[in-house]
């Protein structure tokens, strides 16, 4: 696992298949993105870490994330050290 910098790119709500949620959408400069889903009680945690009110101002936020090839573990604020854990 190691931490990244990143940019949110998307972010969407709705019905992913088997469960209502959130995914959010990250790019790694040059590289494709990676997506993460995770419930709906989340979106209040995640929008405190990034000191934001609104789901709507969650793209083209930097951020941090802890993640493997194949997997994000934690999102975090850009500059602070603050985390949700996904």
């Amino acid at each position: 696992m190691e931490i990244k910098n990143a940019k949110i790119r998307s972010v969407h709500l709705g019905n992913f298949e088997r469960f209502w949620g959130a995914k959010i959408c990250f790019g790694y400069g040059d590289s494709g993105l990676q997506c993460v889903y995770f419930g709906m009680e989340r979106i209040r945690d995640l929008l405190k870490v990034f000191e934001l009110s609104f789901w709507e101002s969650l793209p083209g936020t930097n951020c941090r994330v802890k993640a493997s090839e194949v997997h994000v573990f934690e999102i975090g604020h850009f500059m602070k050290e603050r985390w949700i854990l996904i």
